[in-house]
């Protein structure tokens, strides 16, 4: 499976600051918009009611003298002269007079906000509607006086809100996330992103060159002393697992799976003749004939097949100055903390001189075998084997002393008696 593609972490912060900044603009503002709303519908509200009882007390007269035209004159300057939509008047006595529960008149405005002559066709439903009833001198209800407010007014001061609540909106919001943005950076990102380029800039060993600096924020100061005394103590362990792997006396080198050189330390250096710079990335195909070569794979890959460490000897030949040392080489692979294999570990000691003094006991004991008389017995005195010098002295072949004790050996039994009884 792929790496999933990762975003940064000022993209993400800026995501959500600009979200959760808009948000609260735009709530901030809706809540200033539904406030002026209210206020709207409020004034809206007094102004009809204050209408109404200016009205009510300035045509009761006029209705009760049957001066139709006279209170007509009044609704008609009063529509012109503010925003009303619409005033009615059901005249109950002018009603009586006609023969008619009330007589209605007054005015409303059209779609080009004229006023005109109502009627009950022209009046469409009124957004807002007051009413009031006009009382007599004898205090008895001569007539209904109604006030229509439409919509109009309060789409135009409500859509003008929404055009400035929008502007606001973008402009607040554009500098509150530029603001923010700008902290961000400053406070956050540019120290985090200086901190990832100080640790990216390693050496051949993997460690960061510079210390990370101090910070103003108490949290990334806090980080950047960690990682410094993280990298110190890796740096100080990396010396000495170095030192130690330098300067054993046996060669070491690791390996890819595929057989490239990925460290070696002084010892091995001198086995191809270079330096471990030279010798990492490349194969042993890089350094020795094909021969050679194809052997060590061969027991490379042996040993990553193996569950333990496999062993062989090997003499081969330093490029370094030609000379020649018997080794004994131990291989074993490398797992990670997952378990895969991902490359051979290769532990070579000298046997060379070893190899010589066995060589030269081995040429001591055939001269014993050949001039010492010797014997060797168990605990029962069961002779386990003799020399050749013994066999030539006692008359014995080794063969017929092995298993039998020295009692054989008595100077009254002869040789014949023995191939009598044996």
């Amino acid at each position: 499976m792929g790496r999933a593609t990762k975003d940064s972490l000022f993209v993400r912060l800026s995501i959500i600051l600009s979200l959760v900044v808009i948000s609260i603009v735009a709530l901030q503002e809706l809540y200033i918009y539904n406030g002026k709303k209210a206020d709207i519908m409020s004034q809206i509200e007094q102004e009809t009611q204050q209408s109404l009882k200016v009205l009510r007390y300035t045509i009761a007269h006029f209705v009760e003298s049957y001066s139709v035209s006279e209170y007509q004159e009044i609704l008609k300057s009063k529509i012109i002269n503010s925003d009303m939509y619409a005033i009615v008047l059901q005249d109950y006595m002018m009603g009586r007079l006609v023969g008619d529960g009330s007589f209605t008149s007054g005015f409303v405005r059209d779609g080009a906000w004229s006023v005109i002559e109502y009627d009950q066709e022209t009046l469409p439903q009124c957004f807002y509607q007051g009413e009031t009833i006009v009382y007599s001198k004898l205090n008895q209800p001569i007539a209904k006086l109604s006030v229509c407010f439409s919509d109009k007014q309060i789409k135009e001061e409500l859509d003008s809100m929404i055009f400035m609540t929008l502007k606001h909106i973008i402009i607040i919001s554009a500098v509150l996330i530029v603001a923010l943005f700008y902290a961000l950076n400053h406070l956050l990102i540019a120290p985090i992103s200086h901190t990832i380029a100080m640790l990216e800039a390693c050496d051949d060993e993997g460690i960061p060159l510079k210390r990370l600096p101090r910070y103003a924020i108490y949290e990334l100061d806090k980080l950047s002393n960690a990682i410094n005394e993280m990298v110190q103590a890796i740096k100080e362990s990396h010396i000495k697992l170095r030192a130690i792997i330098h300067n054993i006396p046996d060669l070491l080198w690791i390996k890819d799976t595929q057989g490239v050189y990925l460290a070696c330390n002084r010892r091995f250096e001198e086995f191809f003749g270079v330096k471990e710079s030279v010798i990492i990335g490349k194969s042993d195909y890089d350094f020795v004939d094909r021969k050679l070569a194809d052997s060590f794979i061969k027991h490379d890959k042996m040993a990553m097949q193996s569950d333990k460490p496999l062993s062989n000897f090997e003499e081969i030949a330093f490029a370094s100055d030609g000379h020649k040392e018997y080794l004994h080489v131990t291989k074993t692979k490398i797992v990670d903390v997952n378990g895969d294999i991902y490359g051979v570990l290769g532990i070579a000691r000298d046997f060379t001189q070893m190899r010589k003094k066995e060589q030269l006991i081995k040429k001591y004991l055939e001269i014993i075998d050949e001039h010492i008389i010797t014997s060797t017995t168990d605990l029962k005195g069961v002779i386990i084997s003799v020399s050749k010098e013994f066999c030539r002295i006692s008359g014995f072949a080794q063969e017929e002393l092995v298993g039998k004790t020295h009692e054989i050996l008595r100077s009254e039994t002869t040789k014949a008696l023995y191939d009598q009884q044996f």
